[in-house]
């Protein structure tokens, strides 16, 4: 400490005018550019983008000042809060986030018409972040083995130190087989998900189940009035004409009406929980199939008829 304030003192002394002084030290107090003695230890004053380097400059951390508000961009265009000594993510803590959004910076703008056929491919998990001092998990050169495959050398990654509580979320190598898009790997070979990319599918999903809410409402209304009888009305272009299970061999025969534009149509089976269970793809010319349900566990199920991406019918099938 004794040798860095002489080379200060050193540093002022050589400067003509103190006025011109690019570096003071007073008090414990460090200025930089002939800035005001402060309470914060260090203030640089004028200088309005500062660059740290590294790396022959190949690395970079801009700091910028000039704006109405101060701005921070480096290599890669991103900013990781990551200790690299202890090979753990932080948290940060902030009032709210906001999103670039704006529709003058996006291109080959489309409208999602499948968020409920992906989110039921998801699968939510609870989890608790793993330590370095759990001892829990064997390692291998720095790799867990009950999280990584044989061929896989990427140095494992940890959570914030201070969450120790139980996190919801879901697994990067779970999503990446639904939504591959979503999913990054960092410099360190961890995976990352994008998390507000699903808010969009989330919205979607609601508004696809909105419609079922609506149809089934408007039948029970018809039913309750008398309007409609228990039969199935005459059938329509790009409909569920029939779903009919054979108790003995656990096979389930579905017929459905297409129109012949039809480019494509898939039935989607799910649980009357809303789990994926599987799916089949049809067409105009074979509009029917049969689907082997014998393993399945007894109850209702949702059989949903989508044409060129969009729900079009959907029917309840029953598991006995």
């Amino acid at each position: 400490m004794k040798q860095f304030k002489l080379l200060l003192l050193w540093i002022v002394a050589m400067t003509p005018l103190m006025a011109d002084a690019q570096i003071v030290y007073s008090n414990r107090k460090l200025n930089i550019n002939t800035s005001q003695t402060n309470n914060f230890g260090l203030i640089i004053n004028e200088w309005h983008k500062l660059k740290w380097t590294c790396k022959n400059e190949k690395n970079y951390l801009w700091i910028d000042l000039a704006p109405a508000n101060p701005r921070f961009y480096g290599t890669g265009n991103k900013i990781v809060f990551y200790n690299t000594e202890t090979s753990t993510f932080n948290s940060i803590e902030v009032a709210s986030v906001l999103n670039h959004s704006d529709a003058r910076s996006k291109k080959d703008i489309e409208t999602l018409t499948s968020g409920l056929h992906t989110l039921l491919q998801l699968k939510p998990v609870s989890y608790h972040w793993k330590t370095q001092n759990d001892e829990s998990y064997a390692m291998t050169n720095g790799v867990l083995n009950n999280t990584l495959s044989e061929n896989d050398s990427t140095t494992v990654s940890y959570g914030p130190a201070e969450e120790s509580s139980l996190q919801y979320g879901f697994l990067a190598q779970d999503v990446e087989k639904v939504l591959p898009d979503i999913v990054e790997n960092s410099s360190g070979g961890a995976k990352l998900i994008n998390y507000i990319a699903l808010i969009p599918i989330l919205v979607q999903s609601i508004q696809e189940l909105q419609g079922i809410i609506e149809a089934q409402t408007t039948t029970i209304e018809e039913l309750s009035s008398g309007q409609q009888t228990l039969q199935k009305p005459l059938p329509q272009d790009n409909t569920i004409l029939s779903c009919v299970p054979n108790l003995t061999t656990g096979i389930v025969s579905i017929s459905t009406q297409l129109k012949d534009d039809v480019s494509s149509a898939k039935l989607v089976i799910s649980s009357i929980k809303g789990e994926y269970k599987t799916e089949s793809a049809i067409s105009y010319i074979n509009p029917n199939t049969s689907i082997d349900i014998s393993s399945w566990q007894n109850g209702l199920c949702m059989v949903s008829l989508y044409v060129n991406n969009e729900l079009t019918d959907f029917c309840r099938l029953s598991k006995e």
